[in-house]
């Protein structure tokens, strides 16, 4: 029977932060939506002036910021077969994979802008980083990995253009 673990999120840490940043640009875009001088849903100041561009930049940071929420920010059970990742906000947003669906996984270490590391675990199949695991996120992190069971591959350096593009877009990227 194999160790089973439920991922504890960090409150003063990257889920803290998301739910913060999600509710400030939320607000943010609501006041300049509905209650601005701005007129950005009419044609004619749309094509006029750069409220289009302000409306572009507003809306793309919105979706940005809930994709982290949705992505990053999830529930994680691993059980003696399997690994579940729920989505706190949107529950009905989960994934089920069984652990020998996984090669296995590699550690990235991450750094913030503050010069904080992180390490990251990233789960492999058929050669692609196809899942994230991160200690920015997640309290017990190292507990996670234990209860894995995976093959640990080589440590491999995840470049920052791969590390964005598995992490805002959500494509496996091969490793």
């Amino acid at each position: 029977m194999g160790k089973t673990a439920t991922s504890i999120p960090k409150i003063f840490g990257g889920f803290g932060l998301t739910i913060f940043l999600n509710l400030i640009w939320g607000f943010l875009t609501y006041k300049v939506l509905f209650e601005s001088k701005l007129k950005p849903f009419q044609i004619s100041t749309c094509t006029e002036g750069y409220d289009w561009l302000l409306l572009t930049f507003i809306l793309a940071l919105e979706l940005l910021f809930l994709r982290l929420l949705i992505k990053d920010n999830r529930l994680i059970i691993i059980t003696s077969e399997k690994i579940i990742f729920i989505s706190w906000i949107l529950p009905i947003l989960f994934k089920i994979k069984k652990k020998t669906f996984y090669d296995g996984y590699t550690l990235v270490g991450e750094t913030d802008n503050y010069g904080n590391q992180y390490q990251a675990m990233y789960l492999i199949h058929n050669g692609k980083l196809i899942d994230r695991i991160s200690s920015f996120y997640y309290q017990n992190f190292y507990q996670l990995i234990s209860c894995s069971e995976l093959k640990k591959l080589r440590k491999r350096k995840v470049g920052l253009i791969k590390q964005l593009i598995i992490n805002i877009f959500g494509i496996p990227i091969k490793h």
